[in-house]
């Protein structure tokens, strides 16, 4: 259960046991049962009772060593964790104490997906206890990146018809345009490995050297 003020203008909702609830004046006091209720409603944790706001404070550090390693930017904003890697986009929301749900930009139409509560992103997993702090979060969103870099994806469209689209159609244009992002993926990947290569090798010519 989740608390709020009927009387104030602010979208800020509150746990139960938050210093902030308990001010709040009983006859005022509003109630949500989820939080993905209240955020469909407008409404925010404090920053007082966010987890996830405390894991991101916490570990802001390491946070953004991972984001500096991987050019990746995250940040936190309104109750949620944003954040834009190379080719892909984010969203982290608290469930409760425990519990995290990481939402995935849409690269495709999914009847599904209009169902999310956040318009243009799907559901890609939630995740609970030692999975659930910023940093194993980044760690899944990372691999799944490497993952889609590494092969072929097969997209699946509701709408998607049988024949081959035709060259000069929407269909055929938007087609292209996922078929070359997947080859600059590709090729990205071969430029990272190559200078992970030369790099690992220029560090032996230099250990011999130092000898």
């Amino acid at each position: 259960m989740f608390v709020y003020s009927k009387a104030g203008k602010s979208k800020i909702i509150h746990f139960n046991n938050c210093g902030y609830a308990k001010r709040i004046k009983v006859e005022n006091r509003g109630y949500f049962h989820t939080l993905k209720e209240a955020r469909m409603k407008g409404y925010h944790l404090c920053t007082k009772s966010d987890p996830l706001y405390i894991d991101y404070c916490r570990n802001r550090d390491a946070i953004e060593k991972i984001c500096r390693d991987n050019n990746i930017t995250c940040k936190y904003s309104e109750g949620r964790i944003l954040i834009v890697s190379q080719d892909s986009e984010w969203i982290i929301v608290t469930e409760n104490m425990h519990k995290r749900t990481i939402y995935h930009r849409n690269l495709f139409f999914w009847k599904r997906n209009d169902e999310s509560e956040f318009p243009g992103f799907h559901v890609q997993c939630t995740r609970s206890e030692d999975y659930a702090t910023i940093e194993k979060c980044l760690e899944f969103i990372l691999e799944h990146d490497r993952f889609r870099m590494e092969n072929e994806i097969v997209y699946f469209d509701d709408r998607k018809h049988s024949s081959p689209a035709q060259k000069g159609t929407k269909r055929w244009k938007k087609e292209e345009k996922m078929r070359r992002r997947i080859e600059r993926r590709k090729e990205t990947e071969r430029v990272k490995m190559l200078l992970s290569m030369i790099s690992e090798e220029n560090s032996k010519h230099n250990m011999l050297m130092a000898r």
